[in-house]
């Protein structure tokens, strides 16, 4: 099955119509799937009154879909983000915003991502290749826990690789064991 993971920025309103809302935190995750794949929709909700939920999102995400209504310092953050952690693969939902937006994009990753339509972005998304990387695996690591008989959960991204059901991994910081319950994707 394949796995995609969006970045949704800007007015997160639309990943209402992208997907079905689990709870909300600091991060909100909207999820639908298909026959063959599963869309995971990524809102930094507490943003922007902090700045972490901002980061965690990019870092958890493939893909960008971002959603301008007004120029701001918000925005700014956003575009600088991206550009940094050299997110390259989006969608810039097309607005009122389109040419001044241009000009704040210029020279930023940003200017790879394509202007679309709200109806035009769900046949895009459709339609994009998953993004794979083979070799040993790494995770990205979003949270840890302690499970009663069982030892460190984590919950996270795989990034390369492959990870079945009780595969032990390795923590590279804290040289800590971990073991994988029920898994359902391989990485990109």
């Amino acid at each position: 099955m394949k796995s995609f993971n969006f970045a949704v920025l800007g007015d997160a309103s639309i990943a209402d119509q992208l997907g079905k809302a689990g709870p909300k935190s600091d991060i909100t995750f909207y999820e639908k799937k298909t026959s063959d794949s599963i869309f995971c929709f990524i809102a930094p909700s507490s943003f922007p009154d902090k700045v972490q939920p901002l980061i965690q999102t990019i870092a958890l995400s493939e893909y960008v879909i971002l959603n301008p209504t007004k120029i701001d310092k918000a925005l700014g953050e956003q575009i600088v983000a991206l550009d940094n952690m050299k997110i390259e693969r989006g969608f810039i939902i097309s607005s009122w915003l389109d040419e001044e937006l241009r000009k704040f994009i210029r020279s930023t990753i940003l200017e790879k991502y394509q202007f679309v339509a709200l109806d035009e972005l769900r046949q895009k998304i459709e339609n994009l290749p998953e993004i794979r990387q083979n070799g040993q695996a790494k995770v990205l690591v979003d949270a840890s826990f302690e499970v009663k008989g069982v030892g460190t959960g984590v919950l996270g991204v795989v990034r390369r690789g492959t990870i079945k059901q009780h595969d032990e991994l390795e923590v590279s910081l804290k040289k800590k064991k971990a073991r994988f319950g029920k898994v359902n994707t391989d990485a990109r």
